[in-house]
């Protein structure tokens, strides 16, 4: 964790740095002349406008021949000679280079980078310290954190290039060169949204234990794969030559041929829009049909519901986007859209994270920690009735997976509370020992005992026994064969170790 951090304080180091160079750089530059395609247009509508070539105020103040001015530049000049027109202007007007996009987006990298990583980490650290286990969506939530330090990584170095200034204050080689970026980051972009949003899915999977949730979640798995691979692929090619990406914006008349890219950009953002609204939909009628206190189902449906801010954050990109479609200072009003980018991407990271970072703060503070084993009633698991999860004593068929992941919501969906109450309906036999169902789903009146008393697996660690089936480890039935048995143990590493040796 020192090092990260010493990471991220050196690269923001490097960043500002990157920045003052380029703020000196200008400072330094003299004034350029104006193009001579410019003179003819200048000769003749300031002295219509202004009355006078000698007239500054007017010169520098008047919009009405501000605008004459690049109507006639960008007929008879080139683009690169009408931008150097506008920067001869500014320096003699003395306008100063304003900056304040530039730095914003730097400051939001300096930020929010670190600040998804930070989450991602203590995901990490939470399955593994409560004996979770790190499973296919920690694996691309990892993958998509990659993903998203990359983007940023080309987001930086567009900004270095100036992009976040006005148009005419940059060369024509940092112009071409941050579009370069552009086209990288625009490919991070969609593999980062795409990457978390398979792992919230395969999250999804891993604690609901509904078939047909299930089931849903492979649909949308595969149709965000799909359409989403199909945007990278017009992204990817949408220039051929692929230069044309970079070196388009310089004529008038495009030598490259490409396709309507922002036409693609809509519709990337448009189905990141529609992914998110049923991905956070998906859960909310699971969550609201538990056993639970009101109280408690808002708690969760909220906790779930906060990644309606990446919705958010895709609505407020879309305009920024349009924007951008036929703009003469591209440089200036790309910021926005790097930054809305920047925040839809880590606010999904983050919001991803958020279940398993509530665990590890009941970890840190028990006293914060909410139970959401029962209701308010008490007795009453958590899980309806026909929840395929409902018995976990019926079967060995049935998966050990989600009641072990179910901790990101209750340390152990149903707790203690679901778990005694499984004993009791098991019944007791007169020496007080709890019996329960065999493996093979038997009546609830087989006589194999639970071996081992269940205990909370440690301080602030919630209830973390595991349920393994094996051999009933020396209870016979009379004819030298054993039963198989459910046998209630603290860690999952124990259950492996016991089905092991009634194995042999």
């Amino acid at each position: 964790m020192r090092s990260f951090s010493i990471f991220c304080f050196a690269t923001c180091l490097w960043v500002q740095a990157q920045a003052q160079r380029h703020s000196q750089i200008w400072e330094r530059a003299t004034t350029v002349a104006a193009p001579e395609c410019s003179l003819t247009c200048l000769m003749t509508l300031v002295p219509k406008y202004c009355g006078s070539l000698t007239n500054a105020a007017c010169i520098c103040t008047s919009t009405e021949l501000a605008a004459a001015l690049t109507t006639c530049a960008l007929a008879a000049c080139n683009i690169t000679e009408a931008l150097q027109l506008e920067r001869y202007s500014a320096e003699t007007c003395g306008v100063e280079n304003d900056k304040s996009r530039y730095y914003e987006q730097i400051h939001l990298y300096c930020v929010l980078a670190p600040l998804a990583t930070l989450f991602v980490a203590a995901r990490i650290f939470t399955r593994t310290k409560l004996d979770i286990g790190l499973g296919p969506d920690d694996w691309m939530m990892a993958a998509a954190l990659a993903a998203y330090l990359t983007d940023v990584g080309t987001g930086s170095m567009i900004a270095a290039q100036g992009f976040g200034e006005h148009t005419f204050w940059l060369s024509t080689s940092e112009v071409s060169s941050a579009l370069k970026f552009f086209y990288i980051s625009e490919l991070f972009y969609l593999l980062a949204i795409t990457l978390t949003k398979l792992s919230l899915l395969l999250f999804f999977r891993r604690i609901f234990p509904d078939r047909n949730f299930r089931i849903a979640t492979i649909v949308m798995g595969i149709f965000v794969v799909v359409s989403n691979f199909s945007l990278a692929m017009a992204l990817c090619f949408q220039c051929i030559p692929l230069y044309g990406i970079w070196t388009n914006w310089m004529y008038k008349v495009a030598p490259v041929k490409c396709i309507n890219v922002y036409a693609c950009v809509y519709v990337a953002a448009g189905m990141s829009i529609f992914h998110d609204l049923i991905i956070l939909s998906m859960p909310l009628p699971t969550l609201w049909s538990l056993n639970l206190h009101w109280k408690k189902k808002a708690h969760l449906v909220v906790m779930f519901s906060v990644g309606s801010f990446v919705v958010v954050c895709s609505a407020l990109r879309l305009p920024t986007l349009m924007k951008l479609e036929g703009s003469s200072d591209p440089s200036y009003d790309q910021a926005p859209i790097a930054v809305w980018t920047n925040l839809e991407i880590s606010v999904g990271i983050i919001c991803a994270c958020l279940p398993a970072t509530r665990s590890l703060v009941g970890y840190i503070f028990p006293s914060l920690k909410m139970t959401l084993g029962a209701s308010a009633t008490g007795g009453t698991p958590a899980y309806p009735a026909n929840s395929s999860s409902g018995n976990k004593f019926s079967s060995r068929k049935g998966p050990l997976t989600s009641t072990k992941s179910f901790i990101e919501l209750d340390d152990r969906i149903g707790g203690q509370g679901a778990l005694e109450n499984g004993r009791k309906r098991a019944g007791t036999n007169q020496s007080g020992r709890s019996w329960c169902g065999d493996a093979d789903g038997a009546s609830m009146g087989s006589e194999t005992p639970i071996r081992e008393k269940f205990v909370p697996g440690g301080y602030g660690e919630g209830h973390q026994a595991t349920v393994g089936v094996g051999g009933g480890l020396g209870h016979g039935n009379g004819s030298g064969s054993r039963d198989k048995a459910i046998i209630m143990t603290r860690t999952f590493q124990q259950s492996e170790r016991r089905l092991q040796a009634s194995d042999n």
